[in-house]
């Protein structure tokens, strides 16, 4: 009974406050867990899972990889411009800009 003497009202009581106590933790533990960062977090930490035994099981495949020298300075200067003159040209005419400021850069860059 509630209000005896006997000490039983107060280890109800007490037990009462420690199930309300695991209840609101386990509201708070649900909520986080709902939460899209816990999502984003679980998918992220299993996709670097992923990644990480990827790297371990191929990594004897880099053994394999040719080894490549470094090209000469003339070499590298050619490979270098004939990729610029691969690069397409930018037509567009942005409205801030000129036609004479361009011819003027045109001609910085020439001397």
């Amino acid at each position: 009974m509630k209000g005896t003497d006997d000490g039983s009202g107060y280890s109800e009581q007490s037990e009462n406050a420690e199930l309300r106590r695991e209840l609101e933790s386990l509201k708070e533990f649900v909520g986080k867990l709902a939460q899209a960062s816990s999502i984003e977090h679980i998918f992220t930490k299993g996709f670097d899972d992923i990644k990480d035994q990827l790297e371990d099981k191929l990594a004897p495949l880099r053994a394999l990889a040719p080894v490549r020298a470094a090209l000469p300075e003339t070499a590298a200067a050619s490979l270098r411009d004939i990729r610029l003159s691969l690069k397409r040209p930018n037509f567009n005419l942005d409205e801030t800009k000129s036609i004479a400021s361009d011819d003027q850069s045109a001609k910085e860059q020439a001397s």
